[in-house]
């Protein structure tokens, strides 16, 4: 990963990433590109914007209205993630994070914070799926 800035998204499943994004680098993973009539569940993510910080530690950038992590109420832009269903994410390649971080849609995985001041804190989050999250109704 490097110690330059760089962004992704941890949402939904990636695709081909652009050299032209402002962000320096943004994985998008917004819209899943299988063309398959495969009755698997649909695979979704968290709904969180990462960036790249110091010493390869993605931190939140922004949450996805009514995504996954949104409806947590807990997670904040400047959250450092540390660990993805227990495993250690910090120096961790952003397309290996995200891997981690979207799954069947209605999953839950389990997520651990740093926040500056308050220490560490685990959340459940629940994959949504984009049609649900910011087009979606929202729920509380």
């Amino acid at each position: 990963m490097g110690n330059s800035e760089s962004s992704t998204s941890a949402g939904y499943p990636p695709q081909q990433t652009s050299n032209a994004d402002p962000l320096g680098g943004l994985l998008n993973l917004f819209q899943d590109n299988s063309q398959t009539n495969d009755p698997a569940p649909k695979r979704c993510g968290v709904g969180i914007n990462f960036y790249c910080g110091e010493k390869d530690v993605l931190i939140v950038d922004s949450l996805i209205p009514n995504g996954g992590a949104d409806r947590t109420r807990r997670i904040q832009p400047g959250d450092a993630l540390q660990r993805v269903k227990g495993s250690v994410v910090v120096g961790v390649p952003m397309d290996q994070v995200a891997a981690m971080l979207w799954g069947a849609e209605g999953s839950v995985v389990q997520l651990e914070f740093y926040r500056h001041g308050q220490g560490n804190f685990v959340v459940a989050v629940k994959r949504v799926a984009p049609e649900q999250a910011e087009w979606g109704p929202k729920f509380d």
